[in-house]
């Protein structure tokens, strides 16, 4: 997950797309994880569409979405990695970012 954080914060520096999108940053479990098209980091039938779904979503309202969700993960697995550095300073320090924090619920 720190890799995608650390791809998705180079991009967004480098390639000046990004600069009119407001970054949507999706944190979670498996429900979380349907948005990549997979769980347990292979693709899963069961998310068929959900990805492009949140492609056509994030074009029309001008989000950059970066998803770090793991399946199978807890609350307080995800609550060490907010509080031990999952995320890089560019990302968590973005006034503009809206994150999204969905896991526990099944």
């Amino acid at each position: 997950l720190i890799q995608s954080a650390a791809h998705y914060a180079s991009q967004r520096a480098e390639d000046s797309d990004y600069s009119d999108l407001t970054p949507l940053i999706m944190m979670g479990d498996s429900i979380t994880e349907s948005f990549l098209g997979t769980g347990m980091g292979e693709p899963r039938q069961r998310t068929e569409g959900i990805p492009t779904l949140l492609s056509e979503v994030a074009k029309s309202e001008k989000f950059h979405p970066l998803i770090l969700a793991i399946s199978g993960d807890q609350t307080q697995h995800l609550l060490y990695r907010l509080q031990h550095g999952e995320l890089v300073s560019s990302i968590q320090d973005d006034n503009d970012a809206i994150f999204v924090i969905h896991i526990g619920t099944n």
